[in-house]
């Protein structure tokens, strides 16, 4: 029990490590378990103690009690996600590319003897000159000098070249990774066949290859059918379908006005727009989204179709290869299927009549007796 309490009272929630739907349960049924006498209003209030800072004054401005669980939970995630409270910011060092290394060389300095006096004339071996080593020292050092800034002038040149070739090169990798998009004027000189992730069906049957991309999701705790069509523009849904699965939408229904909606075949007659939540059932954890549906009055499709505004909205990747299955968001290993309905269609082949066999048949096998 100590443990159990321990637990609850040194447990903050955390954005960064804590989802809200798991982390609120949790908090519950510890409460739960250590006072199973007190009252749900109590939970609430030690649970959203525990939020902490900006988070407990905007979710307690927010649920007013009576209030139940499920409120307290989306109005958590709401919170959360369309704002900046709760969250922790990082810094993220942005380090400079390394620039190569280049030797400098040491000058020489000139010879120089071992006197006291710096003004003592030396002869030259070769001319019987006199020279001074005072001067010939400070002309060494003005051409060690200018040797030097010749030198440096070079080695920035270099940096300043390899800079901007390393700056060339960044620009050209990241273009390189965005989508591409060609013209007329583009050159065909490359050109490579498609891969084929499945076995290609006969010649004139390729349409018997397609599947479905319809999945099953719960509604108002109804289970109900959602199509996810990449080429909808916006997400809609038939009112005899809704009918169907929330009879109380007119309660719900948000008035438009000024929008007009069409198809392929005919224009469709918009009644309103619904806000519904759907989720997406999983093994391993279940999916909550909350979707804007446009209610069409002459929509006589079965089931909800889910568009392509809110499909990139709650980021969901359909997959076409071996096994159709759709992902979402920037988790890939959780996969959501798909109903296989592809329904076969059978073609009946017409046999050629041999007159010979026909002849056969009528006149030989008629005279035979058993």
């Amino acid at each position: 029990m100590y443990k159990i309490e321990d637990e609850f009272e040194n447990y903050f929630f955390d954005l960064d490590k804590d989802k809200t739907l798991t982390w609120f349960l949790k908090k519950a049924e510890r409460l739960n378990a250590l006072y199973p006498e007190v009252s749900q209003k109590m939970v609430h209030m030690k649970i959203l103690k525990k939020c902490g800072g900006e988070l407990e004054h905007a979710l307690g401005s927010r649920c007013i009690e009576p209030c139940s669980g499920e409120e307290y939970i989306n109005s958590l995630e709401d919170i959360v996600e369309r704002t900046k409270i709760g969250r922790t910011w990082k810094k993220v060092d942005i380090k400079s590319p390394n620039k190569p290394f280049i030797k400098k060389d040491k000058p020489i300095h000139p010879f120089k003897p071992n006197t006291p006096n710096s003004n003592v004339q030396r002869k030259c071996h070769k001319r019987g000159e006199d020279h001074n080593d005072k001067e010939e020292e400070s002309d060494s050092e003005k051409d060690t000098e200018e040797s030097e800034s010749s030198e440096s002038d070079e080695i920035n040149i270099i940096n300043a070249q390899i800079n901007n070739i390393y700056l060339i090169y960044e620009v050209l990798d990241f273009n390189s990774k965005l989508p591409q998009f060609g013209t007329s004027d583009t050159s065909l000189t490359k050109i490579q066949d498609t891969k084929l992730y499945r076995t290609k069906p006969e010649k004139g049957m390729g349409y018997t290859a397609g599947k479905s991309s319809i999945s099953i999701v719960m509604v108002e705790n109804q289970e109900a059918k959602v199509n996810l069509d990449t080429g909808a523009y916006c997400t809609c849904v038939g009112k005899g379908y809704l009918d169907s699965i929330v009879p109380d939408w007119e309660g719900k229904l948000i008035p438009i006005q000024g929008l007009k909606f069409s198809s392929s075949s005919e224009s469709m007659k918009p009644l309103g727009i619904i806000d519904l939540t759907l989720i997406f059932p999983h093994p391993s954890q279940c999916i909550r989204g909350k979707v804007e549906f446009v209610e069409i009055d002459n929509c006589t499709s079965n089931h909800f179709i889910l568009g392509n505004d809110h499909l990139s909205i709650h980021g969901i990747h359909i997959s076409n290869q071996k096994d159709k299955y759709f992902t979402m968001g920037d988790n890939r290993r959780q996969r959501f299927g798909v109903l296989n309905n592809k329904k076969e269609i059978t073609v009946i082949k017409k046999e050629e009549k041999n007159s010979e066999i026909d002849f056969f048949d009528s006149g030989q096998t008629s005279r035979g007796r058993i």
